[in-house]
């Protein structure tokens, strides 16, 4: 359901849904928002801030700490980013809790002809999040960027021996082909 910027209101029949979740708009719809609730509760405020680790989050969205908007997770314009491959966190200032039930809220926003889905939502101390989502960052997009970019030098090589022996198509072809896998690859970091 398009709901644009606001919040739905309290008027707004939530349902329970297990994470990870997949939701469909309406495709007549430039783009959709899906929202989520998540609640839990803190007995005393902690000292040092939270963290929160979102392991799949297709295209663009935000995060709102009862009400308070946190950050947003990519821009919430058209055109939409490539979110799919990337995990997301962000840091909840202990300013923005209280002790007693808080509500995080996760607004998600996709073109009209595509699914969205939200993957579990994490939620606890920053020191020991921050680390299992570098760790994921890692091994997913900068690894592959690494490989993407070796992936790259070898096209342009081969391309490079080609020149140099032309009547041996077969580097040309493999040259090409890791060039164009490389462009293909780009939105996977």
């Amino acid at each position: 359901r398009r709901t644009g910027n606001l919040p739905p209101g309290a008027n707004c029949e939530w349902k329970t849904v297990p994470l990870a979740h997949e939701w469909r708009g309406e495709r007549t719809e430039p783009t959709n928002d899906g929202w989520f609730r998540l609640h839990w509760h803190l007995d005393a405020v902690p000292a040092r801030p939270l963290g929160v680790y979102i392991v799949g989050f297709n295209r663009s969205g935000r995060l709102l700490v009862d009400g308070q908007p946190l950050v947003e997770l990519g821009p919430m314009r058209e055109p939409l980013p490539l979110n799919w491959n990337r995990a997301q966190y962000a840091t909840i200032p202990p300013a923005l809790l209280h002790a007693g039930d808080i509500t995080l809220e996760v607004q998600q926003r996709v073109y009209g002809w595509e699914a969205g889905w939200l993957s579990p939502v994490r939620i606890g101390p920053e020191d020991v999040l921050r680390p299992v989502y570098e760790r994921r960052h890692f091994w997913q997009n900068d690894l592959v960027r690494v490989f993407g970019a070796a992936t790259f030098a070898i096209g342009l090589f081969m391309l490079g021996v080609w020149l140099g022996r032309r009547d041996q198509t077969m580097y040309f072809w493999f040259g090409l082909a890791t060039l164009v896998w490389s462009a293909i690859s780009l939105d996977y970091f």
